[in-house]
């Protein structure tokens, strides 16, 4: 599967693929947009859950932690 967000330093595990929309099942790999007023609730609930904000706030302090643990490597 293709993610964005899914790097070295990202904490990002809630395994949400972007590339999968209620009329683009992720085959051909292409953003395809529908109209704004299309909801599909299992969708939604996908894409808010890892956006919380108790959830947003531990990722930001394991990415900064991950970020000063490498400059201490580097500058040992």
């Amino acid at each position: 599967m293709s993610n964005i967000g899914f790097d070295e330093e990202s904490t990002n595990t809630s395994g949400v693929n972007y590339l999968i929309t209620p009329i683009d099942k992720g085959v051909k790999r292409v953003f395809k947009y529908c109209k704004s007023d299309y909801i599909v609730p299992a969708l939604q609930a996908q894409i808010k859950k890892p956006y919380s904000y108790k959830t947003l706030v531990i990722r930001k302090l394991r990415n900064e932690f991950i970020k000063l643990s490498n400059q201490v490597k580097k500058a040992e």
